[in-house]
């Protein structure tokens, strides 16, 4: 197979050599656990080795704000618009504003044109990167065809930017 980045985090390391690497780890029903590529990057010569972040200290330390990172992506709220039924939605929303990252509450995010807008462009990124993955089921199940049409309709639709909501 020929491999590449979809996104080119790893300057120093080769996709190929790390989707070669990568490969190594398939066990014997063809899966590839992550706990095998770690420990297949572990030596120093592993083509893969530098990818990941070996001082313990430091590596707990990021491990902890993914584990934050997950307990707020992981609590939900129920009936944030009145109109509708009590679905459970995400309490907060990862929002980018210039050089800015971070959270805010659902309730902040529907009401700001902005954040709201972002929220909606990565709504759409999320499902064409969805239409990507899933494309070859087309060849598998023709049915699919209009789930596929419809996503299309949706990604090709124009905002008009008349939500009302303020910025």
């Amino acid at each position: 197979m020929v491999y590449q980045w979809k996104i080119d985090k790893y300057a120093n390391v080769s996709a190929q050599a790390a989707g070669e690497e990568i490969e190594k780890c398939r066990d014997g029903n063809g899966f590839i656990q992550p706990e095998s590529v770690v420990n297949i990057a572990k030596p120093e010569e592993s083509p893969i080795h530098t990818c990941f972040e070996w001082n313990n200290y430091k590596a707990a330390k990021k491990y902890r704000v993914v584990q934050a990172q997950e307990l707020i992506r992981n609590v939900v709220v129920v009936n944030v618009i009145e109109r509708e039924p009590e679905q459970p939605v995400r309490a907060f929303i990862n929002i980018k504003k210039r050089n800015e990252r971070g959270y805010k509450t659902i309730d902040v995010v529907v009401r700001n044109k902005y954040d709201s807008a972002y929220m909606l462009e990565t709504a759409k990124r999320e499902l064409d990167a969805f239409k990507q993955k899933y494309m070859i089921l087309l060849e598998l199940n023709p049915a699919l065809i209009p789930l596929f049409t419809e996503i299309d309709k949706i990604l090709d639709k124009k905002d008009d930017g008349n939500d009302g909501k303020k910025e």
